[in-house]
């Protein structure tokens, strides 16, 4: 499940389950540039979500995609030795990880 909350130019999406898909990325797209977001953080830090499928992967690869065709830029949260960190790892794609919130915020 991913929640998201808005704080001026930055969009903070929380999941917390286990990533394995999500939602539409076009309909998150929608949501966002309706709160006036630039900047989406997608925050895999919650204990309950604690490793990453191949579904859940391709959302995230999709979710990215996306955004970036649309001047949002995508930022993830995930721990250091964290299962979800790995497998994103394994992707050997450019997508930014941040060990923590903070860091990502004021990236």
């Amino acid at each position: 499940m991913i929640t998201i909350h808005t704080a001026g130019r930055t969009a903070l999406l929380r999941c917390n389950a286990p990533l394995s898909g999500g939602p539409d990325p076009t309909t998150l797209l929608a949501q966002i540039e309706r709160s006036g977001a630039r900047e989406v953080l997608l925050d895999t830090s919650d204990a309950s979500c604690s490793w990453a499928d191949s579904d859940g992967l391709r959302w995230l690869l999709d979710l990215h995609r996306t955004l970036q065709s649309h001047g949002h830029s995508l930022r993830i949260v995930a721990p250091l030795g964290g299962r979800v960190r790995r497998n994103i790892a394994l992707l050997q794609t450019d997508l930014p990880l941040f060990a923590s919130v903070k860091s990502a915020w004021h990236h």
